[in-house]
């Protein structure tokens, strides 16, 4: 099974989330696991690699010291545009700050090429599910055009948006790796891979690895697909670079010599959720089959 986490608020609730996704595991590192799909290595009964997305400056802060203290290795995927960005400016961030951040109070339409969504802004809960229905639509846009309407949605929404979280530095990632954390690729710029041509999607890739490799030396040779976002030629573009694993965000566990090494899906475990709520995300993935490609 492969974990899934970004962001860690609070070291005492990580330090609980933990403890249910290796209840009835093994704790594996992403190298064993590459050697075990490379055919070099057998992986344990139960085997678990914890991973985290887009390097957030919490991990440095509360996750490393809670992994120290249980003797546990995990894996960064980093997209390496954003290294040391503080506030971090992930388009996500940016927008679902707009949302939070906004002084409307009423129905809005955000337009889009060929229609409008109707959105209600009047309480907390409605903000929230407004930024949801906008983040859906700019993940099935085409790239380009998709950080244009992210861009003119928050002007519509009047607010500039205070984000405040971070992106470690390169400094911080050199000082992780010595302490045995692994860093993997997650591109350059974090674009929907599914929304750009291939060409843009194996320059990304490849462009990412190179980063990694000019200030860190060797990065785990395993990949993330940037909002768990992928087709057939994105997978095609990852063999053709010689990149041997590549963990999505389809819900499910892992099997080693069935499923395909570069569509391998992850168990998420979002900052909030209590240890009762991982261990029925755990249960869930391990009786559910993924489908063999995702779209998001």
């Amino acid at each position: 099974m492969v974990a899934m986490f970004h962001q860690v608020l609070d070291a005492r609730r990580f330090a609980s989330q933990l403890d249910a996704v290796l209840e009835d595991g093994t704790p594996v590192s992403g190298s064993e696991v590459v050697a075990a799909i490379q055919g070099g290595a057998c992986l344990p009964t139960g085997a678990v690699w914890l991973t985290f997305d887009d390097a957030y400056g919490d991990f440095a802060e509360s996750a490393i010291q809670v992994l120290e203290e249980r003797g546990l290795r995990a894996t960064q995927f980093v997209p390496t545009s954003f290294v040391g960005a503080n506030p971090a400016s992930f388009w996500w961030e940016r927008l679902s700050a707009a949302f939070a951040q906004t002084a409307l109070r009423s129905t809005v339409h955000l337009d889009y090429e060929g229609g409008a969504l109707a959105v209600s802004l009047r309480t907390p809960g409605a903000r929230g599910k407004a930024y949801k229905l906008a983040r859906g639509h700019v993940k099935r846009t085409e790239h380009g055009a998709a950080m244009e309407l992210v861009e003119r949605w928050i002007q519509k929404l009047g607010a500039e948006p205070r984000v405040t979280t971070r992106v470690l530095s390169w400094e911080e990632l050199a000082a992780l790796e010595s302490r045995g954390v692994e860093v993997g690729g997650h591109t350059r710029t974090h674009p929907m891979l599914d929304r750009v041509d291939r060409e843009v999607a194996q320059s990304e890739i490849q462009g990412g690895f190179d980063d990694l490799q000019l200030r860190l030396g060797r990065p785990l040779p395993a990949f993330a697909y940037p909002s768990g976002q992928f087709n057939p030629g994105v997978v095609d573009a990852l063999r053709a670079l010689g990149i041997p694993a590549a963990v999505t965000t389809v819900e499910g566990t892992y099997r080693l010599g069935v499923d395909s090494p570069l569509e391998i899906p992850r168990v998420a475990i979002g900052p909030h959720a209590d240890e009762w709520a991982v261990r029925a995300r755990v249960l869930l993935a391990r009786r559910r089959r993924p489908a063999r490609t995702a779209q998001g």
